[in-house]
């Protein structure tokens, strides 16, 4: 405040919540631009949080603050802090993984070879993936790339040979965990052909939240759809999301390249390798005995 005494962000967000009057629907509503700023990060969103940051720094340093001891504080604190939060990846954890299953079928139903594939999955799939790209647009391109024209039928070969239903080893431990009161996050690099799969199958019932890659715009193989090179994006979106210090959350994955951009994060990581790997774990850090 003006006279140098601190009032709390909810102190702050309450009074500007109260000063709509008859402009807002409900006392919590959030502002249009709060709803637009939830579901999409552009990059002049970006350049403003950046711009904003560093007038922050600045003014801290400008008055003795000490901004690196404040860092400090927090890093340690947040050691101290125990897991309570488990992020889980789905394909090759939850759900076997099914991508072999698929490039076979594409090679052979589309009758073209590896190299023709790749070359279009390569460029194209991370776009789908992180919402850089919907449906309708990336088949054109698809076609356009490979040669082929694609038909109706040439659009089930993401879903056809594609397993939505978890392990049994793993829905156990999910139940297990849930009723332990553990907050339980999916994170996954997907295209929404398979999340509509999953989603009509109920492979995310047993989630708090589930974070798609197309849904946040942003992926742990590509970074954020605005920001190619932010590989750790994904990981900072979960933990926000969650509502949670990164310290607070346990990663597991099947791809180490992930589980260590997940480590570089500040978040608690392990390389799944079976459910009885993983429940140990989870004795481990006390969210199970």
């Amino acid at each position: 405040r003006d006279d140098g005494s601190i009032q709390s962000f909810e102190e702050t967000s309450q009074y500007h919540y109260q000063s709509r009057g008859k402009f807002a629907s409900a006392p919590s509503a959030p502002w249009p631009s709060q709803q637009h700023a939830q579901s999409i990060t552009t990059p002049e969103v970006v350049d403003q949080w950046g711009k904003l940051y560093q007038s922050l720094r600045d003014e801290c340093l400008e008055h003795g603050v000490d901004v690196e001891q404040i860092r400090c504080d927090i890093e340690q604190a947040e050691k101290e802090l125990s897991v309570d939060t488990v992020i889980f990846d789905v394909g090759g954890v939850l759900i076997p993984d099914s991508d072999p299953a698929i490039i076979q079928d594409f090679l052979q139903t589309l009758a073209i070879d590896q190299q023709q594939l790749f070359a279009a999955w390569d460029e194209l799939i991370p776009q789908l993936q992180t919402g850089a790209m919907t449906v309708d647009p990336f088949w054109n391109a698809f076609g356009m790339k490979i040669g082929v024209q694609i038909t109706e039928g040439h659009q089930e070969l993401f879903v056809r040979h594609f397993d939505v239903q978890i392990v049994q080893a793993m829905q156990a431990l999910l139940e297990e965990l849930r009723s332990h009161g553990v907050h339980l996050v999916a994170l996954s690099d997907t295209i929404p052909q398979h999340a509509d799969a999953l989603r009509a199958a109920g492979t995310y019932n047993l989630f708090s939240q589930t974070l798609l890659s197309p849904e946040i715009r942003c992926s742990k193989k590509s970074g954020s759809q605005f920001q190619p090179n932010s590989p750790l994006a994904a990981f900072c979106v979960a933990a926000l999301r969650a509502g949670k210090s990164p310290a607070q959350c346990l990663f597991i994955d099947d791809k180490l390249q992930y589980v260590d951009l997940a480590k570089s994060a500040g978040m608690n990581a392990v390389q799944f390798k079976s459910a009885e790997q993983i429940r140990a774990l989870f004795v481990k850090h006390q969210l199970l005995s």
